[in-house]
């Protein structure tokens, strides 16, 4: 997909997010620790960190990432609309979509550090799905879920980030399991797809068939 490609080197911002992209490590695909919405692992020299409690060098890393995600944003919003073809001013242009992607990747990865709620009142109320992103990041699933099934209208899309929440989960499950700690107790990823489809849905029967599907179509539990 061209759009996962390399930015362009035309211009600043698009220098400064290869450098970036570089330096956290989300383009080299370095191995990083495996974090939840906001903490990371715990192990014996790494403190159970939330967002609000980073020491000194997660401070300078949540900056990285923080102006990361804003030179992502100003990309795709100031390349929108630059085409003279039939397309609208809302609609990305190829660059804007590689900017959005970018975002997008950012924001799904799990070693990102960028403060959520910080972001969150940044993003466009149009960009649908970087709110769901953002959200789930802070733990808000069923609301994420609400944006993807309800205003995307897209029970796949809501399936396929309950699938990411399901694959997390236990991949989080193995790596305490395998330092002799109990993998814990999570919450179903699929659970609050199907609270969504039967609450927010205009058509009961159409919410009800959607959720009769997830519960058929979630993993059994191991």
């Amino acid at each position: 997909r061209a759009q996962d490609g390399p930015l362009p080197f035309d211009s600043g911002r698009a220098l400064a997010v290869s450098y970036l992209e570089s330096a956290i490590g989300i383009a080299t695909g370095r191995p990083t620790l495996s974090r939840s919405s906001n903490a990371q692992i715990a192990d014996n020299d790494i403190l159970f960190r939330t967002e609000s409690s980073r020491d000194g060098i997660d401070e300078r890393k949540a900056d990285m990432h923080d102006e990361l995600s804003y030179l992502l944003l100003e990309g795709v919003i100031s390349e929108r609309g630059d085409n003279e073809d039939d397309r609208g001013a809302d609609e990305d242009s190829d660059l804007s979509a590689m900017y959005r992607y970018k975002l997008r990747r950012l924001l799904s990865w799990p070693g990102s550090m960028i403060r959520s709620e910080r972001l969150l009142g940044s993003l466009p109320s149009s960009f649908l799905r970087e709110h769901a992103l953002v959200l789930g990041r802070l733990g808000r699933h069923e609301d994420a879920l609400r944006i993807l099934y309800s205003q995307e209208n897209s029970l796949e899309l809501a399936l396929e980030y309950c699938d990411v929440r399901h694959e997390r989960q236990q991949a989080q499950r193995r790596t305490e399991e395998t330092k002799g700690r109990s993998g814990g107790e999570y919450e179903c990823a699929y659970i609050p797809l199907v609270r969504v489809a039967l609450s927010s849905d205009p058509d009961s029967d159409r919410g009800t068939a959607a959720a009769i599907r997830v519960l058929a179509l979630r993993p059994e539990p191991k």
